[in-house]
């Protein structure tokens, strides 16, 4: 389990940037499945499915659960 902060970007909904530990930020696409609490990430080729809880205090706080 990994704490990340992200911000949506304007553009794209699709486009996020993350910052994890506030030390590295990586770019990821992500779809959303049917289901809301399932996402599909790619980054540098690579794909994993993730389920997130939404902080409801802070909108860009997020907790993200890997399934891999």
């Amino acid at each position: 389990e990994s704490a990340w902060t992200f911000s949506q970007h304007r553009l794209r909904e699709s486009a996020w940037t993350f910052s994890r530990n506030r030390l590295v930020k990586s770019a990821w696409t992500f779809s959303q499945n049917r289901l809301e609490s399932a996402w599909t990430f790619s980054q540098n080729g690579l794909e994993s499915t993730w389920t997130f809880s939404r902080n409801g205090l802070v909108e860009s706080a997020w907790t993200f659960l890997s399934e891999l």
